[in-house]
């Protein structure tokens, strides 16, 4: 069973306010306000930064905050949302990050077309490497996007895309808050994903493919729904969040949402992002953590920290 030692995040410094893109991309009136309704307030937008500098950001913070030698790092695994956020072959976005990180003892390899859950699904697989390679000790999950057009920022009137880099530092040290239980599910009939035009597919079963999903991993881990300490959610469509936990009878208070406003969406990295500002590695008690993607993708996982 594999934990989570760390979590780390970087996020370009300039931070700009939802009301100004909006005017700037000429969003009517009823579109801001569903907009900020659904917890968008703030957006973080890389200027000259390469992609490589903001994913080697979040690795290098990592490292420093958990004091991991570099030599004992097994693996080292790239996730990210859009293709288009990776160097193309021969190039290796994860081979250079391997060589401006030293870390010459890991492996590393990419996780990609499950959008904003494929680092969900590299836990999955690490869990299944780990079990296999019963002398690793530690791995580095980064994942990194960027919005590669301005005006596509906004998905739709549920949130706001913020560029943003993250990493995870992945240890089968039983100290650590270990992950108990994980669950994705991709809905087949959902696979259009982003319109020519930029509009998002609706998604008419959403709710009850997350209120399933976790049901599911909440059975999977061996609790209860209220003995969920923490909900961290993805950071889009809060009403739809609070719909999500009056359906599964979770008081609102247990949802981390603080992020929505001050951080936007930061693709995939959400996890990351919540899992450090949340604080739920030191918090006693099970912790679940959820994401979601266009094309219906969904996954989840809960983790358990002793204190």
């Amino acid at each position: 069973m594999i934990g989570i030692a760390s979590a780390a995040y970087y996020l370009p410094p300039a931070a700009k306010r939802v009301k100004d893109w909006c005017a700037k991309h000429g969003m009517t009136g009823a579109q801001t306000q569903a907009l900020l309704d659904s917890g968008a307030d703030r957006y973080h937008h890389v200027e000259d930064e390469p992609l490589e500098t903001l994913a080697s950001e979040a690795i290098e913070k990592l490292i420093r905050d958990s004091d991991v030698p570099r030599d004992a790092i097994d693996a080292l695994v790239l996730f990210n949302t859009s293709q288009c956020n990776v160097l193309a072959p021969p190039e290796s976005t994860v081979g250079r990050l391997r060589a401006s990180a030293k870390l010459t003892s890991a492996i590393a390899f990419s996780i990609s077309q499950q959008n904003c859950v494929s680092g969900i699904h590299a836990l999955r697989v690490l869990e299944k490497l780990f079990a296999k390679h019963t002398e690793w000790r530690y791995a580095i999950v980064v994942g990194v996007d960027t919005v590669l057009r301005d005006e596509l920022r906004a998905i739709g009137v549920s949130g706001i895309h913020s560029d943003a880099a993250s990493a995870l530092l992945i240890t089968r040290d039983p100290h650590a808050a270990r992950i108990v239980a994980i669950e994705t599910f991709n809905d087949s009939r959902l696979v259009q994903g982003i319109h020519e035009d930029g509009r998002y597919e609706e998604n008419d079963n959403y709710l009850w493919s997350a209120v399933s999903l976790i049901k599911r991993v909440v059975k999977s881990a061996g609790v209860k729904a209220d003995q969920i300490e923490t909900i961290l959610p993805h950071n889009t469509n809060l009403p739809g969040w609070l719909h999500t936990l009056r359906s599964l009878n979770i008081p609102s208070s247990k949802l981390f949402a603080q992020n929505f406003s001050r951080i936007g969406h930061a693709f995939g990295s959400d996890v990351a992002v919540n899992i450090a500002d949340a604080g739920v590695l030191r918090t006693p008690g099970f912790h679940l953590v959820f994401s979601s993607g266009i094309g219906g993708c969904f996954g989840s996982f809960v983790i358990h920290c002793g204190g």
